[in-house]
């Protein structure tokens, strides 16, 4: 659970798990006790992992509590279960592996109550932990665009880079998906950013890959 220590716009939502993944329930339960529904799957699929935008945002006082809850299903009656017979498994990045997330998108009223927001979020995201979580959602950005589900892929990026983007590879790779997906306009505006961000960070190499790759995605727009 995580109480908001500001009035919000609920933007969108993201649910992730793996095959184990059985419920994700989402809610928000405002201040006067009442439950606002954020998202609801009762009969989870790993291929709904994905960004799920609202027609209209939900907007949350100051002091409503939002609550995940995951219940996952590791037993043979599981038919999405990839054991057979189902054997221990814990907590990783892999598909084989498991995990847990919601990952909520918010817009607050001003940038006052922008900064009140993460500074409250200090105590969860600190530098390391933000560290980790980017070079998950690029590993794992890069093992779904192998798969070639490059979609998924550039969901993982984009999850990468909203916590921290100031990696060129990162958007070098997301560049790569749009890309594969023929979708060479986004491939430029990405492959723009990763040579700016590359000459920010004064990687010249990866500033001359980001520049011959916006040539060939340049020819083929």
């Amino acid at each position: 659970t995580y109480e908001l220590p500001v009035e919000v716009q609920v933007l969108g939502v993201y649910p992730h798990a793996h095959y184990l993944g059985k419920e994700v329930h989402g809610f928000a339960t405002l201040p006067g006790g009442r439950r606002e529904w954020l998202i609801r799957i009762d009969d989870w699929d790993f291929n709904w992992q994905d960004q799920y935008r609202y027609r209209s945002p939900i907007k949350l006082p100051k002091g409503t509590t939002l609550t995940m809850r995951w219940i996952y299903d590791n037993s043979a009656a599981n038919p999405r279960n990839p054991n057979a017979p189902p054997k221990r498994v814990r907590y990783g990045s892999l598909s084989s592996d498991e995990m847990s997330d919601l990952v909520i998108q918010v817009l607050p009223d001003n940038r006052d109550d922008l900064v009140t927001l993460l500074r409250d979020l200090d105590w969860k995201y600190e530098i390391r932990e933000i560290t980790y979580l980017v070079r998950e959602n690029h590993t794992r950005g890069n093992e779904l665009a192998a798969a070639g589900k490059f979609t998924e892929a550039i969901g993982r990026y984009q999850a990468a880079i909203r916590l921290k983007a100031d990696d060129p590879q990162v958007f070098l790779d997301m560049a790569e998906a749009f890309a594969a997906l023929a979708d060479y306009q986004s491939a430029i505006l990405v492959a723009e950013r990763a040579v700016a961000v590359a000459v920010a960070a004064g990687s010249d190499s990866l500033e001359g890959i980001g520049r011959r790759r916006l040539e060939v995605y340049r020819r083929r727009n």
